[in-house]
This record gives structure tokens, sequence and C-alpha cells, in this order.
């Protein structure tokens, strides 16, 4: 039976983003998220073959687990229809998408203000009371650079395919060639804005707990070196602030197709074009022509490969929402013959990401927990770099907001999840060096 919809959301002036004067809010004329409910085998095949022509903010992955779905006033009747003929449910998350993205500018011009008077010289000051532009993270890595230029090195790796700079930072006390690595990728998805600033913030918490003398960070840092990429998607990340706040894709064109992008974490280069991808251009789960042909990918794959090879202990791939940590496999649900390493170690980190704030986060090997997505940078750095400690780190929330985090919440989200991987890292170096 058809779930009568209500509405889960009201429109709340809470979300505080940047948006160019120049964007066009007619694009968001009539979207809606709606929230569906798969009951049996029948019906979630039914919703995955909604994949090339929907957009899911939540993909289908289990019997009796929400997904999450926008629809336009384009589609909106015919998929109706089709939930209706297979009996699915659904609820309305949000109603009014334009509405949301209005209030967001209307808050950010106010915030922005305020943030002027406040931040002075130093640009940590606010930086996390809301989302932040490319050209503002590139100016954190420098000032952070400048700051502490014992402890941070900013590193350009490549370029975007509009030809924006890619970089990293190391970060560590006395880095050298030997160190075990760390590396943490950030902005891979370009509406995942939360994933960004908390790759900011976990960096600039390990400067300021090193200068404190805080023991568990100073261990960590000269233990470790840190590689962090707080931006993968630079190009995708700036069109969400200046055009459309919800593309997820590269912005890169394609040769057979009028569409634009690809989406990066199906394109990494290990059992690249399997199960949860499309061979249409247009899908939001397109992996491209070949692996790596994005440059973004293998800009980052390439530097890992040339630089870190047989160094890198760790790789940890943040994205939104949903609050999950997952280890490989993505593309088969056989598991690895590190399965229950890699589960003890996401195990102790989510019990310690709870305890914060209370926030639960699922654990599990991807197509376990979630569902096939073949071509990811955690499979990647499994299969392929040798990474043994391999992770996906799926923030907040767990579909009350979706990829439109509230600013208030970048702090929190990012302190229990820095909890957490804490928590792994030192459990890693007491166990494995």
């Amino acid at each position: 039976m058809m779930i009568s919809p209500k509405i889960l959301i009201p429109i709340f002036s809470l979300l505080c983003i940047v948006f160019a004067n120049n964007e066009n809010l007619s694009e968001y004329d009539g979207l809606k998220v709606i929230r569906v409910l798969p009951v049996n085998h029948f019906q979630m095949i039914s919703l995955l073959n909604l994949e090339d022509d929907i957009d899911f903010w939540r993909r289908p992955d289990q019997i009796n687990r929400f997904a999450d779905l926008m629809i336009t006033p384009n589609n909106s009747q015919r998929v109706m229809q089709y939930l209706s003929s297979r009996n699915i449910g659904y609820e309305i998350l949000i109603d009014n998408v334009r509405a949301i993205v209005q209030n967001e500018r209307n808050q950010m011009a106010k915030i922005r203000k305020q943030l002027e008077m406040l931040r002075g010289s130093d640009i940590t000051v606010g930086f996390w009371q809301s989302y932040q532009r490319y050209e503002a993270i590139e100016n954190l890595m420098n000032d952070l650079q400048d700051k502490y230029p014992n402890l941070v090195h900013k590193i350009n790796f490549g370029k975007s395919f509009e030809g924006r700079e890619l970089n990293l930072m190391r970060i560590g006390a006395n880095s050298n060639e030997k160190k075990p690595v760390i590396f943490i990728e950030g902005g891979i998805h370009a509406r995942e804005w939360i994933s960004t600033a908390f790759v900011t913030h976990f960096a600039n918490r390990l400067l300021i707990g090193y200068e404190n003398h805080e023991e568990d960070i100073k261990t960590l840092m000269e233990t470790f070196d840190f590689y962090i990429v707080p931006l993968l998607n630079p190009d995708g990340y700036e069109y969400t602030h200046t055009k459309y706040r919800l593309w997820r894709k590269t912005r890169s064109t394609q040769k057979s197709s009028s569409c634009f992008g690809v989406d990066p974490n199906r394109n990494f280069g290990y059992e690249w074009g399997g199960e949860g991808t499309s061979s249409n251009p247009c899908s939001e789960i397109y992996p491209g022509t070949k692996a790596f042909s994005e440059p973004e990918v293998k800009a980052e794959t390439d530097y890992i490969m040339n630089n870190l090879a047989g160094r890198a202990l760790v790789y940890v791939a943040v994205h939104s929402y949903g609050q999950y940590l997952l280890y490989p496999w993505g593309w088969t649900d056989k598991p690895t013959p590190d399965n229950d390493r890699l589960d003890s170690m996401a195990k102790l980190a989510t019990e310690e990401m709870a305890k914060r704030y209370s926030s639960k986060y699922i654990y599990g090997m991807s197509t376990k927990v979630l569902y096939a997505a073949a071509g990811a940078g955690d499979d990647w750095a499994y299969g392929s770099a040798s990474i043994p400690y391999s992770y996906t780190l799926e923030l907040r929330d767990e579909g009350y907001y979706g990829f439109q985090l509230p600013p208030e919440q970048i702090i929190p989200t990012s302190e229990e999840a820095g909890d957490g991987l804490i928590a792994m890292l030192l459990a890693i170096q007491k166990n494995d060096l």
C-alpha cells in the first residue's frame, strides 16, 4: 500500500553557502527529494532500473532500507506512477529545493559579513562556521604552511580538467621518506561539501594538537606523515557554488554526449566499469570512457604510486552522507583476505565516533553494508596500491538534510569523525609498527 506523502523537512534558513549572483535559481523550480522503501527484491531491482534517469542522493542498497532520490517537474509524474505500479512506498523529504537554495544565499551573505569583521589576519577564525570556496581552501593551505613551516608542506600534484591546481598538504613532525603515510582524500564528489570541511578541520586539529603537546596527536605526528587532499574535484565543487548546488561529477566534456562529467569515484582503475556503474554519459555513476580518464583521478593515483608506494599504510576517502565507515571490496561481495583486520579497526573507530555526540556510524564491507561500486578509490588503494588499511568514510547525516548539511554541523561532524580516525590510527600504530 502506498504510504501517504508527508513533508519531513521544512524549509530552513540554516544552510549557509556562497552562490554567485549569476546562479540561475529557475533550475531548482519544482525539484523535490523523496525517500522510498523497497521491501522486497523486485522493488530493489525496480529502483535500480531508474538509475540512468534519476539522481539518487542515497542509492538503493538493501531491502527494508531507505533510498533517497530527487525528482523534477519533467519526471515526477512518471516516477510516481512507476512507484505506485510497483507498490513502493515513499515520503517527501524536501518539498521545495529552490526555497532552500534561496535561503542559503541569503544566510551566507549575512554570515560572510560577520566573519569579515572577526577574522582579521588569521584565516582560521570562523573558517569552519561555513563552507568555503576553492580560493579560500588554497589560502588556508598557504597560511598553514607559513604558520607551521616545520610541519606543513603544500605540494602540487597536477591540474584539473579546467586547469585548477590540485594541491595537498604533507603534515608531520620530522617528515622523511621512511615514515609510514596516512593518505586522506576529500572533495571527490562536488556536492559533498562537508567532506572538504572535515578534511581541512582535521589537518588544523593535528597542527594545533601538536603545538599544544597533546600526547595522542604528538604520537601520530611523530609516527606518520599525513598526506591530505582537501579538494580533489575543484571544478565540480566550484560549479556547485556558482551554477548548480547538487552537481556530483567532474566537469570534463564527453565526445559522445552533450552531458558533462564523470563520476570520479567510479573512474579508478581497479575493476573499472563493473557493477554499480552506468554506460550512460548522463548518469550520475558514469565511470568515463576508460579508467583514469579524469585528470584529477589520474594525478592523485600517479602521485601515490610514484611517491608513496610501499609507505602508504592507510587510505581514507571522505564522502557524505549516511554515516558509514566502509572497507573493500566495493566491486564484489567476496571479502578480502584482510577482512577481519579491516573490520576490527572500523569497529573501534565507529565506537569512538559515538562517544562525543552519540552519533551512530555503521561499519562494514562496502558491498555488504551499502552497494556495489566498481572503480572506487578504496578498492584501488587496497587492490592496486597495496595500501593495507583502506576505507571510505561517509559523514553526517542519515538523510534529514542529505548533502545540504547545515554549516553549524561542520564542527561537531568534524570532531566526532576526527575522534574515530585518531583512535583507529593509534591502534594501527600500536599493532602494526
